[in-house]
């Protein structure tokens, strides 16, 4: 796993349905770091 550097700036992190998103910026929105994890999705019934 990689570390986020010591330095102000923004972190996003979005929770969806199929993944998890996580990037951050520093205060001139250059992006220093973005991952993505996916994770599997399950459905009761098919269609749904």
């Amino acid at each position: 796993m990689r570390s986020i550097p010591k330095q102000p700036g923004v972190l996003g992190i979005d929770v969806g349905t199929s993944g998890t998103k996580m990037a951050f910026y520093d205060f001139e929105g250059n992006e220093i770091i973005s991952t993505r994890e996916e994770y599997p999705t399950y459905h009761p019934y098919s269609g749904w």
